[in-house]
């Protein structure tokens, strides 16, 4: 589609001057659409004088023109309005000047009529340059501009003439001009976003036109805000982690009309940064299938173009798995030692093990028996090992595709045989009531001693010396005894 201020070119420009009746000459550029219609008016100080449609003509391959009747509307300076409409919506609207008959003097500046070109509907800078026409003044004149509030759907801006305007201030521009076509430049930095309206006069040496001429303004020149809300830290799950911007706004024109642009990265990895266009909701879901640290940048753009950019990092950590072994369906406590039936196999499995939802449908299964891998899977059998001497290790090993391991072992033997645990467990009960036995006797033993001990009279001990003294005694008073 042709750019919005060349969309129309009337032959001859858009101030014309007519002496009698005649058309005047239009051509449309190129709109991608079946459906163009086009209407026209011409107005004299706000009252219509007649309208029309031009219908585009195959054979010419050009439009209709407009008549200029000039015994309807002499004198006149007359305001000239061509809508371009597209499927019911106006996309354009041009405006020109129709001088005729005989009309006030050049030097008076009463009945000057200024209208801005192309009325601009959307203003997204705080500097803007728009084009006026006018039709009156032939030597340098002055130009001022105001602005003032207003409603969409209430504006005291008619077909580019306003009757009763409220401006708080009028800016005088410094330059002066003297031709029918000119641009001015207006800062409109000082200006919230809303609905306004510019009004624009032309004057001479003080003294301003009655017309005042005008162009109802989308004023958008703020970016939207930013409101981002992610966690930063999650872990690895099916469920995505929801990303909200849904609070994000424009200041005055509100969400309905924002586009949200996601794009994720993420870091220490060769990955290519991938980018999408958001539901309008602002609302964005990040797979957190896989762990990673992810940086999530949204950048909001809103109608005019104005962007507002902003990042969240988010780390998504991966669980370890949690191991849970069950033989012949029985759940089994890691460490513990259990009696097997006594059989050539048991049916053994890992339907219990967890993790997150994400990874537990790949887990790894291993089985070790004493030590040994011997079987993998989820769900496997037993073989019965053949030394039934000696208890046996069982160990289930669950790796995730992270390479996180969890595991889970038991000890068992076989019922009725030298591994069975409670027969093991009996004959420990024999040898240590046996060692208990003995250690009783033993006790019994030395307390018995200790009070026979007790019970035996004090003996004297044994004298040998006195017993030699007592004998030479007992011979020398039998030797004396003879003597006399």
């Amino acid at each position: 589609m042709s750019s919005e201020f060349d969309l129309i070119q009337i032959e001859g420009g858009n101030v014309q001057i007519f002496d009698s009746s005649s058309d005047l000459r239009f051509d449309v550029g190129y709109i991608d659409s079946e459906e163009v219609e086009i209407r026209w008016m011409i107005k004299d100080e706000g009252i219509t004088r007649y309208d029309g449609k031009s219908e585009f003509q195959s054979e010419t391959n050009e439009w209709e023109r407009i008549p200029i009747h000039h015994h309807v509307i002499s004198p006149c300076r007359c305001v000239l309005i061509i809508d371009v409409i597209v499927e019911e919506q106006r996309i354009h609207r041009e405006f020109g000047i129709i001088s005729a008959g005989q009309t006030s003097s050049h030097n008076s500046s009463e009945n000057w009529v200024i209208v801005p070109k192309n009325p601009v509907s959307s203003i997204d800078q705080q500097i803007v340059d728009i084009t006026y026409i006018q039709d009156g003044a032939i030597t340098d004149f002055d130009v001022r501009w105001g602005i003032q509030s207003s409603q969409a759907s209430e504006s005291d801006c008619l077909d580019g003439l306003h009757d009763s305007p409220s401006v708080e201030q009028w800016i005088v521009v410094e330059n002066t001009f003297n031709s029918t076509e000119f641009s001015i430049v207006q800062d409109l930095s000082s200006f919230g976003d809303g609905w306004w309206t510019i009004l624009v006069q032309q004057g001479l040496d003080g003294n301003w036109s009655s017309w005042i001429g005008c162009t109802d303004i989308r004023l958008d020149i703020t970016s939207p805000s930013i409101d981002l809300s992610a966690p930063s830290k999650v872990p690895e799950s099916s469920v995505p982690v929801v990303i909200d911007a849904s609070s994000s706004s424009d200041s005055f024109w509100g969400r309905e009309e924002l586009r949200y642009i996601w794009t994720i990265t993420e870091m220490n990895s060769s990955n290519v940064a991938r980018t999408s266009v958001g539901e309008s909701d602002g609302l964005f879901n990040l797979s957190a299938e896989d762990s990673g640290t992810f940086v999530v940048n949204l950048t909001i753009v809103d109608q005019v173009g104005h962007t507002n950019s902003t990042s969240v990092t988010i780390d998504i950590v991966n669980q370890r798995p949690n191991a849970a072994l069950r033989i012949d369906g029985v759940p089994t406590n890691d460490g513990e030692t259990i009696r097997l039936s006594n059989k050539d196999g048991w049916a053994i499995d890992a339907y219990y093990s967890t993790d997150t939802s994400n990874d537990v449908a790949s887990l790894d299964y291993v089985w070790y028996l004493d030590g040994m891998p011997i079987l993998s899977g989820i769900e496997r059998t037993l073989e019965r090992p053949e030394n039934d001497a000696v208890q046996h290790t069982l160990m289930l090993v669950v790796t995730d595709d992270d390479g996180e391991v969890d595991s889970s072992s038991l000890m068992f033997g076989v019922i009725d045989t030298p591994s069975d645990p409670e027969i093991q467990g009996s004959s420990m009960v024999l040898l240590t009531g046996a060692l208990g036995s003995i250690i009783i006797i033993l006790i019994a033993a030395y307390l018995l001693m200790f009070m026979r001990q007790d019970r035996v009279p004090v003996v004297r001990p044994w004298d040998f010396q006195s017993q030699k003294e007592l004998e030479s005694e007992a011979t020398s008073s039998r030797t004396e005894s003879e003597s006399n």
